[in-house]
């Protein structure tokens, strides 16, 4: 006997409300790690002015921080994966780049589309070319030629 109607388009529209992948978590830990990377280098300057046991304390400090970061946005940033060609579109990897692909001077791929996340919420994948908008309302997860 199949399944009454009722449930199966409520199925479908749950499949739809949910978007693939979901940016938020990568990149708020992406960019909470490059504010104090900018916090470290800034300390570093104040230590340099100062010369002082206190900014030598907030230089420790803010590098801890900095490396804890790194680690959490680091694992957060590899979960991510490209449905088409299971690459992952925040962490730069030696393999070749699609030709599309682009980044931002002086930055890699991976940087470059965290950065394009957060300010645009497009970017392109690095290696099979697709653009994605997080802002279209996707239609099915499991295919992205429909958006």
């Amino acid at each position: 006997m199949p399944p009454p109607p009722e449930k199966e388009a409520t199925r479908s529209s749950q499949a739809s409300l949910r978007p693939f992948p979901a940016p938020l978590d990568p990149c708020v830990l992406g960019s909470l790690f490059l504010i104090s990377v900018i916090c470290f280098i800034t300390s570093i300057g104040i230590y340099i002015a100062n010369q002082s046991r206190q900014s030598a304390f907030l230089v420790i400090i803010i590098l801890v921080l900095t490396l804890f970061l790194w680690l959490l946005s680091l694992f957060k940033r590899r979960t991510e994966r490209c449905p088409l060609c299971h690459g992952t579109p925040y962490l730069n990897t030696a393999a070749n780049k699609h030709v599309k692909a682009t980044k931002l001077p002086f930055l890699n791929y991976g940087i470059s589309n965290l950065m394009r996340t957060i300010f645009t919420r497009k970017f392109r994948w690095m290696f099979c070319g697709q653009l994605d908008d997080f802002l279209k309302k996707r239609i099915n997860p499991t295919n992205r030629s429909k958006k």
